[in-house]
């Protein structure tokens, strides 16, 4: 590897880390500078032994255990809902007809919206964080699925017809590897949405979880654990983004040259 090649790859590593060092240089000038108040704004040591203690005491590990299992089981299932209605919609013509709208309708509507209303069907607990998180899901990902499957060129499937193709085999071979880089956006965004629809019923519907972590450290003014839980979360949400579906982007859209990183 030339100067040139290995100047160009650990440059843009150096930029992050820079901009992070950068960050908490920041944060730590105005803490100690008390341009805020220091019970709102704590020092980034005064966060880290926050960190530390709950991580000792085993409740950080409880509390990252329960949401991401939580979010892993409703992401799964409001993904693989929206992936299906949305292929429905663009597919079937009756069902996108009366669905469109619907799902454009429904879409419009933040997922964290109805956490109120959900509060009042179905009271505090799992039933709500699911309502709630499914509906941050599903939305995205049907309207992204949709939009794929319309942008398929028409022309493709029917010459696949024409040569005697069957209905399943366009759709294996044609339609959905056209429609998947809409697709995997929408599964993208869906995480995001889902994530932060989680997060939020979790502190009003949940006793558990890094949402209820959030809440309980504010109510209890212990805004290093605060901030401490915020960042995690922060964290998780990038983890979970470039180790599951980053990876999938790289071994297919980007493979097939329908998309560039």
């Amino acid at each position: 590897m030339g100067d040139g090649a290995r100047v160009s790859w650990l440059w843009p590593v150096l930029r992050r880390w820079l901009l992070a060092v950068l960050a908490v240089a920041a944060w730590a000038w105005v803490a100690e500078t008390r341009l805020l108040p220091r019970a709102f704004v704590p020092s980034p040591l005064e966060v880290v032994r926050g960190f530390r203690e709950v991580l000792g005491n085993g409740l950080l590990l409880r509390h990252v255990q329960d949401s991401v299992l939580r979010f892993a089981t409703y992401y799964t299932a409001g993904s693989a809902a929206g992936v299906l209605a949305g292929v429905l919609m663009g597919l079937v013509a009756p069902v996108g007809r009366f669905l469109r709208p619907l799902v454009g309708f429904f879409n419009a509507i933040a997922g964290i919206a109805w956490l109120p209303l959900a509060m009042m069907w179905f009271g505090a607990g799992e039933p709500t964080v699911a309502f709630v998180t499914l509906n941050g899901v599903f939305f995205v990902v049907a309207v992204n699925t949709l939009a794929g499957v319309q942008a398929v060129p028409r022309i493709y499937e029917h010459g696949l017809v024409v040569l005697g193709a069957r209905k399943s085999t366009v759709l294996r071979q044609v339609t959905l590897p056209g429609a998947f880089p809409a697709v995997l956006t929408g599964l993208r965004l869906a995480m995001g949405f889902g994530w932060r629809a989680l997060v939020a019923s979790e502190m009003l519907a949940a006793a558990s979880g890094l949402g209820y972590l959030v809440y309980r450290g504010s109510y209890d003014f212990r805004y290093d654990v605060m901030w401490a839980s915020i960042l995690l979360l922060g964290a998780i949400s990038v983890l979970l983004d470039r180790l599951v579906l980053a990876p999938v982007q790289r071994r297919t859209v980007e493979r097939w040259g329908l998309v560039q990183e």
